[in-house]
């Protein structure tokens, strides 16, 4: 199952969904915030760290499936968490939030819905006959 099929079976049970986005969208932005607005603290510090995990997580997985390949999916997750923490342009740091916003939130709506997360599709391997040796007439 893809993630596109699983949002759509999701968004059957609505106040599910609905629960499912808000919650999961509020922790990047309350991370954002927290990150953004200064004066950090020891608490906020940790605050901080337990947002990009969570954030961090939900986004692996969505992203290991969507490339499938895991290396992509960790360098996707260090990006977009990394542009969005750490960012001095407040734009690019803000396109980030955003698709984080909708990475985790339907994240989290899917899983509030009871739709289990897309697997990865994993190769079939390949059969490889033993190389004969052939006489050749001449």
């Amino acid at each position: 199952m893809t993630i596109l099929q699983t949002l759509r079976n999701s968004t059957r049970n609505k106040l599910a969904f609905t629960a499912g986005a808000v919650m999961g969208g509020f922790i990047p932005c309350a991370t954002f915030s927290l990150l953004h607005a200064g004066n950090l603290n020891g608490a906020k510090y940790g605050m901080i760290a337990a947002g990009l995990a969570y954030s961090g997580l939900s986004v692996y997985e969505w992203a290991r499936v969507a490339f499938r390949n895991q290396a992509k999916a960790l360098a996707f997750v260090a990006i977009m968490e990394g542009t969005m923490a750490f960012s001095g342009l407040l734009w690019l740091s803000a396109i980030a939030l955003g698709l984080l916003v909708v990475i985790n939130a339907t994240s989290a709506a899917c899983a509030l819905a009871g739709e289990k997360a897309p697997k990865v599709a994993r190769a079939k391997k390949a059969r490889y006959s033993k190389p004969r040796l052939v006489a050749v007439a001449q």
